[in-house]
């Protein structure tokens, strides 16, 4: 036959052939039959769409352009060359062949067996299967809403995918695979060592396995990513609960204003995350990683073998390992795990407090910008501080440098300590090494410095130590530059204190040496020998006790006084009181009821010299006026 059409209103059976044609064939009448073949040998269109149409079994159609309507379930093989349309409404369908143009199909249950065509649109009110590979030349649009899509084949999708479904699952081989979602159930996307490109929304859980994956606009319940090469994003991800990125050694960059609801749990090389809702992230990277949560809460735990910088609201660090860190915070900065970092560390937290007070191994500088700040490391350490709250700082048996500012008070507990370049409002240094500094130290309060058994050397020239300096050590000492200097001081060794502004003394030491210019000592008990130096006289207001000898020089000044009066003083050895570069106007000299021994003293006015015991001397002592108690023992006494 050239071509056949037949009328409307009749019926058309045609069991267990074939129909050939060279031109088209069509039906315009009911069909029934089983297992037939229909073809036009010359491409032409096949054409059976009426609704009353029954046929079962397999139908062959070769033609070109075709469109096939069944009522019951139908079993389609095509080798056609035009748009091909198959419609079994409500019934199974189960389609294979080859289209080289497009497909449309509309029935329930839809099997695809081997099939390859330019393009394909599914609908279907049950469930897609496959039992053969689907390649498709163009795009693929699967309609099976509320119903499962199952295409797990080695498919060959070359356009888009668009899916619309319940549980979806889709592999794609071969091919660059592009998808666009719209799905209610768990969704399975399979582009092994292809690139995957994924957008649209799925109500429940997403998961892919793929080569270079790009997230598009992208809503999900959940997702799992994972890929053989970079995960990157052109539009924003919206996930209801846990994001997990496996992306081994490639990067991951997901820097639009995301909206992830559950932890991110990240593996891959250099990272990048943003997301604009409360955050936390746990790390398994090794390049360098930037978490971003501007003005939301953001907890970070893991590791990073390279660096980690986070900008967020207040922040929690987990249990974590990173190479250097740098934490930028618009609210607090606190830990519930240790810290374990290879190089620096930088929080800036400005007006927050900073408590990173676990058993943290931090081997670089930590720069710390905040309010009241506490930090404890189990490493050598070294602080540099930028800080408005009262601070502390923990390491306890290791070595401690600390520089910068704090404009409170500044607690440090540590083996050794080294102060660089420091100013704090107060000070309390407790140390099991030596104390030590850099740099001057400006303390506008009370300084404490507690190393019982170690030395404390703070002779910088440039220390402004304004309230009362509490020293405990073995060798301690102090200068304070041109600032007044009070010291109280426990000391098992020698004691030097300078300063050429007025100081004040009190405490125990063994052997003391000071130079400044009003000099004045509390109650003071000095094992060894006191030498001090003055350009403003000396002066006590309580007790001094000296087991050895005690020498005044007067430097620059002339006609001071030194009065040392006070019948609770106890001079062990001779006291002497000498010109320096300046002279003294008068000594007046008190040990009560213990001997006094007379060094060499002079005076341009008078030397008074009272004592109940035995006074004695080599001196000499020479002033115009020479006062000598006169309940006193005298003997051996130069004058």
């Amino acid at each position: 036959l050239t071509s056949l059409t037949t009328d409307v209103g009749g019926t058309t059976a045609i069991n267990g052939g074939s129909v050939k044609t060279t031109a088209a064939q069509t039906y315009n009448d009911k069909v029934t039959g089983n297992n037939v073949t229909l073809t036009s040998s010359g491409g032409g269109a096949l054409t059976a769409t009426n609704g009353a149409n029954g046929f079962t079994g397999t139908w062959t159609l070769n033609g070109g352009a075709t469109q096939l309507t069944n009522t019951l379930p139908t079993t389609v093989v095509l080798n056609t060359t035009g748009a091909t349309t198959l419609t079994a409404t409500g019934q199974t369908l189960t389609v294979s062949g080859a289209d080289t143009s497009s497909l449309t199909t509309s029935a329930g249950a839809t099997s695809l067996g081997t099939l390859n065509v330019g393009s394909a649109n599914i609908t279907a009110t049950g469930g897609l299967t496959q039992t053969g590979v689907l390649t498709d030349g163009g795009a693929l649009s699967v309609t099976a809403t509320g119903q499962p899509i199952t295409l797990t084949q080695n498919n060959a999708v070359t356009g888009t995918a668009t899916l619309n479904g319940a549980a979806t699952s889709f592999t794609n081989v071969g091919l660059p695979t592009t998808v666009v979602l719209n799905t209610t159930g768990a969704t399975v996307l399979t582009a092994t060592g292809q690139t995957l490109a994924v957008s649209g929304a799925d109500t429940s859980s997403l998961t892919t396995s793929a080569g270079a994956t790009t997230l598009g606009t992208l809503g999900v319940a959940s997702a799992g990513i994972t890929a053989t090469g970079a995960v990157t994003q052109t539009g924003v991800l919206t996930d209801g609960a846990a994001l997990t990125v496996a992306a081994g050694a490639n990067p991951i960059t997901l820097t639009q204003n995301n909206a992830i609801t559950g932890t991110a749990n990240l593996t891959g090389a250099a990272t990048q995350l943003t997301n604009t809702l409360p955050t936390t992230v746990v790390l398994n990277t090794t390049g360098a990683t930037t978490l971003t949560a501007t003005g939301q809460t953001l907890t970070v735990s893991g590791a990073d073998t390279s660096s980690l910088t986070t900008s967020a609201g207040a922040t929690t660090l987990g249990t974590l390992g990173v190479a250097s860190a740098s934490i930028t915070a618009t609210g607090a900065v606190t830990q519930t795990g240790v810290l374990t970092d290879g190089a620096a560390l930088t929080v800036v937290a400005t007006g927050q407090p900073i408590t990173l007070t676990q058993n943290n191994a931090i081997t670089g500088t930590a720069n710390l910008t905040g309010a009241a700040t506490s930090f404890t490391n189990t490493r050598p350490t070294t602080v540099v501080l930028n800080t408005t709250g009262a601070t502390t700082l923990t390491a306890t048996g290791q070595t401690l440098t600390v520089s910068g500012a704090d404009t409170n008070s500044l607690t440090t507990s540590a083996g050794a300590t080294t102060l660089g370049t420091l100013g704090v409002g107060s000070t309390s240094i407790t140390a099991t090494g030596a104390v030590t500094q850099t740099g001057a130290l400006t303390v506008s309060g009370a300084t404490g410095v507690t190393a019982t058994g170690q030395a404390i050397t703070l002779s910088n020239t440039g220390n402004a130590l304004t309230g009362t300096v509490t020293a405990t050590g073995t060798g301690i000492t102090l200068n304070n530059g041109s600032t007044a200097l009070t010291a109280v001081l426990t000391d098992a060794g020698a004691s030097s204190l300078t300063t050429t502004g007025a100081l004040t003394v009190s405490g125990s030491e063994t052997g003391l040496t000071t130079s400044g210019a009003a000099t004045s000592f509390g109650a003071d008990n000095v094992t060894g020998n006191l030498s001090t130096t003055t350009t403003g006289g000396v002066t006590q207001t309580g007790p001094v006790t000296v087991s050895g000898t005690t020498t005044l020089t007067a430097n620059t000044t002339a006609n001071q006084i030194a009065d040392l009066s006070s019948p609770t003083n106890n001079f062990g050895g001779a006291v002497s009181a000498v010109p320096g570069t300046g002279s003294w106007a008068q000594v007046l000299l008190n040990n009560g009821s213990n001997a006094l021994n007379l060094g060499s003293i002079t005076a341009t006015g008078t030397i008074t010299a009272d004592t109940t015991g035995q006074l004695s001397g080599a001196g000499p002592v020479a002033a115009p006026t020479v006062n000598l108690a006169s309940g006193a023992n005298v003997t051996n006494l130069t004058l």
